[in-house]
């Protein structure tokens, strides 16, 4: 049916993509500080099978996922082509906000970000 796949921010120096993802967001502020500065998750992928699209679940498993981490995590962050419509909108509709953006080679992809302290 689906799953998240995420990471703390200690395992991210282990794979060369999510380094290369840890070392830009850590430098973006974010209530006055910067991302490092935070206890927070990364998520690498959310994923639903095609005949389970448009049923809610991928909003399901985020709101399982925010009731399993969000006492442990301040919030959770990821970065979304913004060629990707559908998936930025299941982001946005569950409570995360666009915060920066980053380049790679010729995409741009919004850093968004789950503030679970504040919601």
């Amino acid at each position: 049916m689906g799953y998240v796949l995420a990471t703390d921010k200690s395992l991210l120096s282990e794979h060369p993509l999510l380094r290369d993802l840890s070392n830009q967001i850590n430098k973006i502020s974010f209530r006055n500080r910067t991302i490092e500065d935070f206890n927070y998750l990364v998520v690498g992928q959310l994923c639903v099978a095609k005949e389970f699209r448009g049923l809610g679940v991928a909003q399901q498993l985020y709101i399982h996922f925010k009731k399993a981490y969000k006492n442990r995590y301040a919030f959770a962050i990821t970065d979304v082509d913004q060629k990707n419509n559908a998936s930025l909108g299941i982001h946005l509709k569950v409570g995360f906000k666009a915060l920066s953006t980053l380049s790679y080679e010729k995409s741009k992809w919004d850093v968004v970000i789950w503030d679970w302290e504040n919601t």
